[in-house]
């Protein structure tokens, strides 16, 4: 008898796809691996990764800790560890990514503002608020 093993995934292996010709007005939340093909409108939380695939079209702030692009954003990026743009990538929003984490192939389209930062600071690391 030839027992089936149940496939594996990696951190880096996709866990959901929204397909081209597909649209999603809302807010995504997940934790593994995001991909997007199709259309978003709205917001994206993910604790893995989202990559925007070539004919991906998206309009959110996308917050995750590694973040790919390879089709269309207008919204703000929040990359924790990775952010990418690849040649065919176009971005219209602000960054704030880790200087280490972050690659812009030539050829991609940025128009906004870029803040890098190596580590976002502890909460006991954080200033006192000023009393007057």
């Amino acid at each position: 008898m030839v027992r089936s093993k149940k496939p594996k995934f990696s951190s880096n292996s996709v866990n959901t796809v929204l397909a081209e010709g597909s649209y999603l007005s809302g807010t995504i939340r997940c934790a593994g691996f995001l991909r997007i093909d199709g259309e978003v409108e709205g917001s994206i939380t993910c604790n893995g990764a989202v990559m925007v695939g070539e004919t991906g079209s998206v309009q959110a702030d996308i917050e995750a800790a590694e973040v790919t692009i390879a089709g269309e954003v207008h919204g703000n990026i929040n990359a924790a560890r990775k952010l990418e743009v690849l040649s065919t990538g176009r971005l219209f929003g602000d960054v704030v990514a880790p200087p280490a984490g972050t690659a812009m192939e030539e050829g991609f389209v940025f128009e906004g503002r870029c803040v890098m930062r190596s580590q976002e600071p502890a909460v006991d690391q954080q200033p006192e608020p000023e009393t007057l």
